[in-house]
């Protein structure tokens, strides 16, 4: 399925140490009042993670409610 995929290009895109590469998240006026993107690597981890969480136990779930019938 196409979650799958973006589950892979999630794994893929993780660091070896576990987090992932900081993401332009938003503009901000950066030296002089020129417009730069602000980036975390903390933000863009946790973002990651929480896709992982919400999609394995969503998958967990929906794989578990299949055995009960």
């Amino acid at each position: 399925t196409i979650a799958w995929s973006w589950i892979e290009v999630l794994s893929r895109s993780q660091r070896h140490d576990g987090g992932w590469d900081a993401e332009p998240l938003f503009w901000v006026n950066g030296a002089g009042g020129a417009p730069e993107w602000f980036r975390s690597r903390t933000v863009t981890t946790g973002f990651c993670y929480e896709a992982l969480s919400v999609f394995l136990s969503t998958a967990q779930a929906r794989s578990t409610s299949g055995r009960r019938r």
